[in-house]
């Protein structure tokens, strides 16, 4: 026991010898240099992930006024992380663990049923958009693209299409705004436009 503790001392001790900046470093200030040509921002810049599957949002007119203050340009549905288990058909969290899944995995299948009871027909893109509306913000779609196919996801694509709930042209088309967790060049499009 008293070399486990000790080990984490040396550990603790080392790290933090590593990590101590010098005074002369810490005098010195950071300048930002201009480069490249100027550009205005668009005034409604800031976004937020309003987490729909994890508390009751969108059925509660206080929370939504209180996210309707912050004056929120865009919101990302169904979420963050959790978007790579989302099921469009159901609007909750779908994933089959094995015992080689990671923590983050079984983390994430250890809330859905909690998600499930307290959302039995799950969050879906129309009611998200409408929620949206009410905020003044767009949709930022977050599609899945680790526990579900491409097919798949074109067809909830296609269905958002029919349904007339595809986000705004701006944030559908335009690759910088769209968020995928993939970083395969294979899962984006090479003209940064996505076609359906």
């Amino acid at each position: 026991m008293k070399r486990y503790c000790l080990f984490h001392v040396c550990i603790v001790v080392a790290f933090g010898a590593c990590c101590t900046a010098s005074a002369d470093d810490a005098a010195k200030p950071l300048i930002l240099e201009k480069s490249g040509a100027e550009r205005k921002l668009p005034e409604r810049l800031l976004g937020g992930s309003a987490e729909s599957l994890i508390e009751h949002l969108i059925d509660e007119p206080r929370k939504v006024a209180a996210l309707k203050d912050l004056d929120l340009a865009f919101v990302r549905f169904p979420g963050g992380s959790q978007a790579n288990y989302y099921n469009w058909r159901t609007g909750l969290l779908d994933m089959t663990t094995t015992p080689r899944s990671s923590a983050y995995m079984r983390f994430w299948a250890d809330i859905a049923p909690k998600i499930r009871r307290g959302f039995p027909n799950g969050v879906k893109i129309t009611e998200y958009t409408q929620f949206s509306r009410q905020l003044g913000a767009e949709v930022v779609l977050v599609p899945n693209l680790e526990t579900s196919s491409i097919s798949e996801q074109v067809a909830w694509f296609k269905q958002m299409k029919d349904a007339g709930n595809v986000p705004l042209p701006e944030s559908f088309g335009d690759s910088s705004r769209w968020s995928t967790k993939s970083r395969s060049p294979s899962t984006r499009p090479a003209t940064g436009k996505w076609t359906i």
